[in-house]
């Protein structure tokens, strides 16, 4: 039988990845095939559809991570009330893991800022001086990976803390 936990656990994973995954191809992907030559009116059409499309996946993709991580943080600070429950000694059983807050806080400080940095279209693709197709920003680009990657090493760190089956 599955467990809703696992649900939502797989719930979020699908989001990070649509997000996530979405961006590293835009990035070391479409950016470099369309900006391999010459920018032509259907190279920044294509550009442009594909950008826009990604940016609708990655909305659907930001808000079923954020619902599906509420409900994993719920569920994961009832599993500590109810071994509080069952304890003679409840103050042994911390709601949460220890150090749990302090990683959980530094990785929504990352996530809030993936969301402002996809918020503010810093991703977009223009016409560079030299007629290729690129990034407003290579520096927004690796700023962003770095920063997927460290919200995904959280990610695994906060699920891997004290682990109960």
């Amino acid at each position: 039988m599955l467990d809703i936990r696992v649900l939502w656990l797989w719930l979020h994973l699908l989001g990070v990845i649509l997000w996530a995954g979405g961006f590293f191809y835009v990035l070391m992907t479409l950016v470099p095939a369309m900006g391999s030559s010459k920018a032509t009116e259907d190279r920044v059409d294509i550009m442009q559809k594909a950008i826009a499309q990604f940016r609708r996946i990655s909305w659907i993709a930001i808000l079923l991570i954020i619902v599906s991580g509420v409900f994993n943080l719920i569920k994961r600070i009832g599993e500590g009330q109810a071994a509080r429950e069952l304890s003679t000694q409840p103050e042994n059983y911390p709601l949460l893991p220890e150090g749990y807050m302090a990683v959980f806080g530094i990785k929504m400080f990352v996530v809030v800022g993936l969301i402002v940095h996809q918020a503010v279209k810093l991703l977009d693709p223009r016409v560079l001086d030299d007629g290729r197709i690129g990034l407003k920003s290579k520096a927004s680009g690796i700023v962003a990976g770095v920063l997927f990657m460290v919200a995904i090493l959280l990610g695994l760190v906060l699920l891997t803390m004290n682990m109960s089956v």
